[in-house]
């Protein structure tokens, strides 16, 4: 059950091994977190680059805030989601409020909350792929946030 609620870059590797593939354990965790760090902190330098508009500072710090939590090695999906709910919030704000966008954010939310109570039985690999949606729903939207153009004249922050 740990395994499936880490949504965790380095946790993925724990769900590799309980999909049987061999050799994932605490090393290459290890390795595929600091493999993550060096991501994030490229992609930091790459949003310092440019400088980001008054409504764009907020997305920007959030995002590079988000992929840093998705670093640890235990990142409980409780935990995890929160921040990623922040940012679709900013972003559903910079959005005309149409139909589209409100069923957008509605997808994501039910996205990002995707869980399987840990009282309920299930088999951990169903659990586990399961989980998989609100992180990838996290990673996408801190992306997203990090490369929004907010007008056309702006650039986009590139990733």
């Amino acid at each position: 059950a740990a395994v499936a609620h880490n949504i965790s870059i380095p946790g993925l590797v724990f769900k590799a091994k309980l999909f049987g593939v061999p050799g994932m354990g605490f090393g290459a965790s290890k390795i595929v977190g600091w493999i993550f760090t060096i991501i994030v902190l490229w992609v930091t330098v790459q949003a310092a680059r440019r400088v980001p508009s008054d409504p764009e500072k907020p997305l920007v710090w959030l995002a590079i805030l988000i992929l840093a939590t998705l670093r640890s090695p235990f990142l409980p999906q409780t935990y995890g989601v929160l921040p990623a709910l922040w940012i679709l919030t900013l972003l559903a704000a910079t959005h005309a409020p149409t139909p589209k966008t409100l069923a957008l954010v509605v997808l994501a939310v039910l996205a990002l909350n995707a869980h399987w109570p840990l009282d309920w039985a299930m088999d951990p690999r169903v659990r586990t792929l399961l989980n998989v949606l609100p992180q990838a729903t996290t990673i996408a939207l801190a992306t997203l946030a990090l490369r929004r153009r907010l007008g056309p004249e702006r650039s986009t922050l590139t990733v």
